[in-house]
């Protein structure tokens, strides 16, 4: 009798134990329920602000955009102005037959192909911070890429090589498919292997393989052939017009004036291969 006492005392003893026990886990699992929701609202939050903050940006992008299209009043009215004037002078019966008409006024010299090239050479290539910005405001899933990703895709738009529309679908096929994104980018686009390497890494593997002027990492690049560089020379050599090559071969049509711009700045002997330093470009897959 005695010794089933003490059994019962303590199994109770044991129950007690575990219920403590199981009170104290509820307890635990309660308090992480509770910090993990908070986490969550507080995530919500943050995305909350960052979409109000994107949306206020894109509405700048778009005001800042719709200023630069449209006319000021000023500028409205001197365009008007001069075919005003003219209708003025153009008729004797309008002066009473006593002004003569003016003599006609010449239109404005059209700039040539050469005068454009070099105009849009010293414009000079978008900001890639800015063009950064521009792309995760536009384009889904631009922000959840590597900053790796995203200064690739940066730079190949900034500089004509790729459109807003390629690089969507260049982003939906890495989100579907995964492997490589050098492979993903070059199947979604169109461009050459070589091209994809190159900008990869910025230039660098060409510049450890030789790569020494501007037109040996165009070549390296895979925009441009040998053939074509010594036909753009020859022709600025015909011309004598002192442009460079790559100068030549954006008014050859071969290259867009931004990827001309871009390699004459960043691999020109003045500026020492700005922008091929490894540390730059993380080399990553």
């Amino acid at each position: 009798m005695e010794q089933q006492r003490d059994f019962i005392q303590q199994l109770e003893a044991a129950l007690a134990t575990e219920r403590e026990e199981r009170q104290k886990a509820e307890q635990r699992a309660q308090q992480h329920i509770q910090l993990y929701t908070s986490q969550i609202e507080q995530i919500n939050q943050d995305r909350q602000r960052e979409m109000e903050k994107k949306q206020d940006l894109m509405r700048e992008i778009q005001r800042l955009q719709q200023n630069a299209g449209s006319a000021s009043p000023i500028q409205t009215a001197l365009a008007f102005q001069p075919a005003s004037g003219l209708a003025m002078v153009s008729s004797p019966t309008a002066a009473g037959g006593s002004a003569s008409a003016s003599p006609p006024i010449a239109p404005p010299p059209q700039p040539t192909d050469q005068d454009q090239a070099e105009q849009d050479q010293k414009a000079g290539i978008p900001d890639l911070a800015e063009v950064e910005m521009e792309l995760e405001l536009t384009l889904d899933g631009f922000d959840q890429a590597t900053p790796w990703i995203k200064r690739i895709l940066a730079q190949l738009f900034a500089i004509d090589l790729l459109k807003a529309e390629a690089i969507q679908t260049t982003l939906h096929h890495w989100e579907q498919e995964g492997g490589t994104f050098t492979d993903v980018l070059a199947r979604s686009t169109g461009l050459k292997p070589e091209t994809v390497k190159f900008f990869g890494d910025g230039g660098f593997g060409a510049r450890l393989m030789g790569s020494r002027t501007v037109e040996d990492f165009l070549v390296a690049s895979g925009l441009v052939t040998r053939f074509q560089i010594d036909q753009a020379r020859r022709t600025a050599q015909e011309q004598g017009s002192g442009a460079t090559v790559s100068q030549t071969l954006a008014v050859m049509g071969i290259l867009s004036s931004r990827t001309a711009c871009f390699f004459a700045e960043t691999f020109g002997a003045a500026t020492s291969y700005i922008g091929i330093r490894r540390q730059d470009w993380q080399l990553e897959e």
